[in-house]
């Protein structure tokens, strides 16, 4: 129920044979995401794939990832569930830290577009922190100023709890950048 107790705020009534079918071992991964999942599931499994990121299995989990993406593409219409942004998150914080910059531009423009078509926050700022960054390390330095002044705007509407001032000084001295070109006025 760990995973579950992230995204949900109302208890739900599944016994652990349910857990257990999802997450059973004898079903390959790359199997149960060629079905038709509902979003909480693709939600476990996600927290799945994270876990295999963490352990080191990288090109397995960039495969799932991969899967996760197109298998919720084909038999989902209309993708309003953030669970969907969140595989798009995942994949392209994997690329970014394995330096596959270029790869990771691409999947933060899909995932922002696709933030701000369904009106969706839940992953908008960490997009843009990444895409930022990539910009940045294929030296297009205006346009990743431009998207982490995005994510210090948005975590500071949003989640007004964080340090800002602290973010914006740990990404200049990261990537020598003037405080002036991402410090913006507050509204």
């Amino acid at each position: 129920m760990g995973a579950i107790s992230n995204y949900i705020d109302t208890t739900i009534e599944v016994n652990s044979d349910y857990f257990y079918h999802l997450l059973n071992t004898d079903t390959r991964l790359e199997e149960k995401l060629k079905l038709r999942l509902k979003p909480i599931e693709y939600r476990i499994l996600n927290s799945h794939i994270v876990h295999l990121i963490y352990e080191g299995s990288y090109s397995y989990a960039e495969n799932m990832l991969l899967s996760g993406i197109l298998s919720f593409e084909k038999y989902h219409h209309k993708i309003t569930d953030s669970s969907y942004v969140r595989f798009i998150y995942n994949l392209s914080k994997l690329y970014f830290d394995q330096h596959k910059y270029n790869k990771s531009i691409v999947l933060c423009k899909k995932g922002v577009n696709h933030c701000l078509q369904n009106n969706d926050i839940s992953y908008l700022a960490d997009l843009y922190i990444i895409w930022g960054q990539c910009e940045i390390e294929t030296n297009n330095k205006i346009d990743g100023i431009k998207y982490l002044r995005n994510y210090i705007h948005l975590r500071n509407l949003f989640d007004p709890g964080i340090d800002y001032h602290k973010t914006i000084e740990l990404l200049t001295s990261k990537y020598n950048l003037s405080l002036a070109n991402i410090e913006f006025q507050k509204i």
